[in-house]
C-alpha cells in the first residue's frame, strides 16, 4: 500500500482506550493530552524509513501513549511524503485517526482513499 501525507499531520491509534487491568475488571486509560497535542514527541532518525520513502522528505516524531500485551497506542507526526509499504509489510493491524492534515492510502489496485481530520 502506498501512503501519501498531503501536509504535516498527526496520527493516533486511538484517543481513548479501555483495557483489562486485571483478569476480571477493566479500567480506563488516560492518554497524555500533551502528547496527543503533538508536544514532547520523539524524533525518528530520517534514515529509519528510507527503504519505504518514494517522494518527499520523511521527518517523523512519535510517542507511545500506551503499550499492553495486545495493544499499543502511538501518536505520529510527519511531514508530507510518499511511502510504499510493499517492501516493509507490517504484521499488525493499524487503526488510524487523523488529527490534522491529510492522509492518502492507495491500494495495490490503484484505489485511493483520502482521510482528513476526524477520519
Amino acid at each position: 500500500m502506498n501512503t501519501t501525507l498531503g501536509s504535516a499531520l498527526t496520527l493516533s491509534a486511538a484517543l481513548a482506550v479501555t483495557l483489562p487491568a486485571l483478569a476480571d475488571e477493566t479500567s480506563p486509560v488516560k492518554l497524555d493530552p500533551e502528547k496527543r497535542a503533538g508536544l514532547n514527541l520523539t524524533a525518528i532518525p530520517p534514515d529509519a524509513y528510507q527503504d519505504i520513502l518514494e517522494a518527499g522528505e520523511l521527518n517523523m516524531r512519535v510517542a507511545t501513549l500506551f503499550e499492553g500485551k495486545e495493544l499499543r497506542v502511538s501518536i505520529f507526526e510527519s511531514t508530507p511524503a510518499k511511502t510504499s509499504h510493499r517492501t516493509r509489510p507490517t504484521d499488525v493491524d493499524e487503526f488510524v485517526y487523523v488529527l490534522s492534515g491529510k492522509l492518502i492510502l492507495t491500494e495495490p489496485n490503484g484505489t485511493r482513499h483520502e482521510y482528513l481530520p476526524g477520519d
